[in-house]
């Protein structure tokens, strides 16, 4: 036993060495795997997942920027009004 450690050794081959080699090895095919998983998940997401903008989509978008662009210039102004009246620059 002591002459395949001196064989090693004269190699240049430790067990940590070895060990090392081994994770290592392992910790790039997981990855490699993981990014695998990943990157089909991803392309299932995309082609299954895509949303239709049409028509009906267009009509309701345009009701609420109509009745949205309004109520942010209310709400805006009181938020101004409100740093005036505080008399808050930050919140200005």
């Amino acid at each position: 036993m002591g002459a395949e450690i001196d064989v090693l050794s004269i190699l240049g081959l430790s067990a940590t060495s070895i060990a090392n080699a081994f994770l290592g090895a392992l910790t790039k095919w997981v990855s490699a795997g993981a990014a695998t998983v990943v990157a089909g998940a991803g392309s299932a997401l995309e082609t299954t997942t895509a949303v239709p903008i049409n028509g009906g989509f267009m009509a309701v978008f345009d009701e609420l920027r109509t009745i949205g662009a309004p109520l942010v210039a209310l709400f805006a102004g009181f938020a101004v009004i409100r740093a005036v009246i505080r008399q808050d620059l930050a919140e200005l």
